[in-house]
């Protein structure tokens, strides 16, 4: 995202409108095609692979716009396969309780094994919807190790986690320890009194992310400068001059 300037100093600068989308996947096909990042971007079924690093709703760009805010926050996180790929979502039912959302992380965490590259960032979603609690989850990954959530009843149920993955014997990279998890987070919304659904999303140890804040105030619990997810948080849109 960058300002062209006009070659005639005399002409009148032209505001063009530039989505973060269409910048984004600017960016991903020249990076990719002139530097050494690798396409891992494919179609769904003919896998189809443009060696751009983007398609079809990628890049993955989300907006929240939050109130009294006089900033705008980009977070950027690229995240691989492995880790990704160990995401798992349950509609769990009032009756199955705090015991049937311990059951439904630890059952996957151990079924996932060393496929997420552990240690991880355990992210947890509780309540909402089918697709608000997957992004609960992904959220709460990004959230910075050793925060706790606001909530003494969610805290207390991120420490429990923590420590009942730890004792897992997992370790890093599958090779036995007590070094499981770096974190566990949990985001939660409140929901339907029919259901009560959990998600679990996985960020490997390797995180890398950028993140430039400009301008304002911030609030609310600090945000992880590791991650691997690909998701850019922003208040507006930019524009270039030309």
């Amino acid at each position: 995202m960058h300002l062209q300037r006009p070659a005639n100093k005399q002409e009148a600068p032209r505001k063009r409108f530039i989505t973060a989308e269409k910048e984004t996947a600017l960016t991903a096909t020249w990076r990719t095609r002139e530097h050494s990042l690798r396409s891992s971007i494919v179609s769904p079924l003919k896998r189809e692979n443009r060696q751009t690093s983007t398609g079809e709703g990628i890049p993955v760009i989300k907006y929240n716009f939050v109130s009294d805010s006089d900033c705008l926050d980009i977070l950027f996180i690229p995240k691989g396969s492995g880790s990704e790929n160990m995401s798992f979502m349950k509609m769990l039912v009032p009756a199955d309780g705090v015991k049937g959302i311990k059951k439904f992380v630890l059952e996957h965490i151990v079924g996932a094994g060393a496929k997420p590259c552990p240690p991880t960032i355990v992210g947890v979603g509780i309540g909402g919807s089918s697709d608000l609690v997957m992004a609960l989850a992904k959220k709460a990954t990004t959230l910075a190790i050793g925060s706790k959530n606001p909530d003494p009843q969610i805290a207390a149920l991120e420490e429990e986690l923590f420590n009942a993955i730890n004792q897992t014997g997992i370790g890093p990279q599958g090779l036995g320890g007590n070094t499981t998890a770096l974190a566990v987070h949990i985001e939660s919304a409140w929901t339907h009194i029919t259901c009560n659904p959990v998600a679990v999303n996985m960020q490997c140890w390797r995180a890398t992310s950028a993140r430039p804040n400009l301008g304002g105030r911030k609030s609310g619990r600090k945000i992880l400068k590791l991650g691997r997810k690909f998701t850019v948080a922003l208040s507006e849109g930019f524009y270039t001059e030309s």
